[in-house]
């Protein structure tokens, strides 16, 4: 079978989809890749998780990743910017607010954590 089927984008896929869009062509992107011993973070995390309080979910690496990147955006200000190209102007804001791509059962979800710099790991 060579068929393609058409899928009618609407509801919240559609506004993931063109704010998305909207993103990529609008908000500063970069991709780093390098490889890295976690051994140290994963101890640590092992330790929080047995130390941490009940009413507390069991960490992730995910948090340390979103720490990183909030102490990345603080060192490079420029990076939580947005490009408003009929203004001409680039809004650099204060707030760091991440999104997380997740995919699920009804699609793609980018869930975002507002004010990321001002929460803890959990």
């Amino acid at each position: 079978k060579d068929g393609v089927e058409d899928i009618k984008v609407v509801g919240l896929r559609r506004k993931i989809a063109e704010k998305m869009s909207l993103a990529k062509s609008r908000i500063p992107h970069i991709t780093y890749v390098e490889e890295i011993d976690v051994s140290a973070l994963e101890e640590l995390r092992a330790t929080l998780n047995k130390e941490k309080r009940a009413d507390r979910p069991k960490l992730t690496l995910l948090p340390f990743l979103m720490r990183a990147m909030v102490k990345a955006i603080a060192e490079q200000p420029n990076l939580n910017s947005l490009f408003d190209d009929e203004a001409g102007i680039i809004h650099q804001h204060e707030g760091i607010h991440i999104g997380i791509a997740a995919q699920t059962p009804n699609g793609l979800v980018v869930p975002v954590v507002k004010h990321a710099e001002a929460r803890d790991l959990w």
